[in-house]
């Protein structure tokens, strides 16, 4: 399964369903409840560059 992740303050009516990164776990449980086993997720920020400093910041709080 694919899940497009977005930020909080995105606006969630988009052609695709996103979810939130606080959604993740949830949305695996229930993913896994009905048989499937693995997601792939892809971000989708609003601040984004070549060294995903975003990311970096994240993972050092």
């Amino acid at each position: 399964m694919a899940l497009l992740v977005r930020e909080d303050s995105e606006d969630a009516d988009r052609p695709m369903p996103t979810v939130t990164g606080a959604e993740i776990p949830q949305t695996v449980r229930d993913l896994a409840a009905v048989g499937i086993r693995s997601v792939k997720v892809f971000a989708n920020g609003l601040c984004r560059d070549r060294q995903a400093s975003g990311a970096l910041a994240r993972l050092r709080t």
